[in-house]
């Protein structure tokens, strides 16, 4: 009986002892406009807030070290000259989630006042929804974390990180995200490195779907992107990286182009269809490369390249390599398809450039 009373009391004091534990989790509260979050702690969301248009964003994070809960709620911003959620100065590890931001100059933004650099910001689980700007527009902070974002009709880029202030490279990972209807790219990427851009879903960009300039040792792998008014998929001075498994279709202007500044970069098992809006022979003549390779010393291996507007494959670079490509159905009158095309053979391939090479087993006409 002793011995039955002395557990009770183990069991309730134990109890009691776990409950400040359970409440030590203590988030803080947010439910006005505008909220200016000036401690560092975890916050959570508890009904919908609009700005009415007003000044100020709705929320405005001005301290490292800050974890926000949307809970499900809406953050309103239409009509006003803010973001829906801005991040300023040295901020280290900012986690933004679970809900939906409507409006403002962007969804979440640390801009063109960040003075110094950020170490790490994490967005997941959200809902971005008609930003007058960028949806997402990180500046200079030096790991970035987006997973799981569903973008609608920003006008500027769905996701913008730029490491132009300070110098440097931003590094992270941009995964499971969609973006439809862009004012500008889909993706949009300035000075990256170790980067990871993977299984993303882009429609409708006005300009291209994934833009990387300045980068090394990058993944961009497994995207889909569709009906891009300028390319799929840019490489501007991009080195050492990889572009696997992608899907790209209807790129107005080209499927995918690897810059004169890119060297040295896989270019594996992508998909690349119907470049120069539609492909012969629904536009014929409007001109789109399938893949261009302007730089040197890439390597293709195993893409597909069909009914583009212009050349399936093209080489304006040197000493690149490529085998077990298929290019088939490209349109002989495109724009983009120079009639002169040195050992390989227009419309599916052309080669302008010096010391390029082929394993002679890719299913292009003429070219095994």
């Amino acid at each position: 009986m002793k011995r039955a009373a002395t557990l009770v009391f183990i069991t309730i004091l134990c109890a009691l002892v776990a409950l400040p534990l359970i409440a030590g989790e203590g988030r803080i509260p947010i439910w006005q406009y505008p909220t200016v979050i000036t401690a560092p702690g975890k916050y959570i969301v508890t009904r919908n807030i609009s700005s009415a248009g007003g000044p100020a964003p709705v929320i405005d994070i001005l301290v490292p070290d800050v974890d926000i809960d949307i809970n499900g709620f809406t953050l309103d911003a239409s009509g006003s000259p803010a973001p829906v959620i801005n991040i300023l100065d040295d901020i280290v590890d900012v986690v933004i989630r679970s809900g939906n931001l409507v409006g403002g100059t962007a969804s979440i933004e640390r801009g063109l006042g960040a003075a110094t650099l950020g170490q790490r910001v994490v967005l997941e689980d959200l809902q971005s929804k008609a930003a007058t700007g960028a949806a997402i527009h990180l500046l200079d902070i030096r790991n970035v974390v987006i997973r799981r974002v569903n973008i609608l009709d920003p006008q500027g880029h769905g996701i913008h990180l730029d490491r132009s202030a300070i110098g440097g490279f931003v590094n992270g990972e941009i995964e499971n995200c969609s973006v439809r209807l862009p004012g500008l790219d889909g993706i949009h990427i300035d000075n990256g490195s170790a980067l990871s851009i993977r299984h993303n879903r882009i429609e409708v960009a006005v300009n291209h779907g994934i833009h990387v300039a300045n980068g090394y040792a990058c993944l961009i792998g497994e995207n889909t992107i569709s009906d891009a008014d300028n390319v799929g998929i840019y490489l501007e001075t991009v080195d050492g990286s990889k572009v696997y498994n992608n899907v790209i279709s209807r790129g107005e202007q080209g499927g995918m182009v690897i810059d004169v500044a890119s060297h040295d970069n896989f270019i594996l098992d992508n998909v690349v269809r119907q470049s120069g809006l539609g492909g012969a022979p629904v536009h014929p003549g409007i001109g789109g490369n399938g893949i261009w390779i302007q730089g040197d010393r890439n390597h293709l291996e195993q893409n597909t390249v069909n009914d583009s507007d212009g050349c399936g494959l093209l080489f304006n670079g040197n000493g690149n390599t490529f085998g077990r490509n298929m290019a088939r159905g490209n349109d002989p009158f495109g724009l983009f398809c120079p009639a002169a095309c040195g050992p390989l053979f227009p419309p599916d391939s052309c080669d302008l450039g010096a010391g390029n090479a082929s394993s002679q087993n890719n299913m292009i006409p003429n070219l095994f």
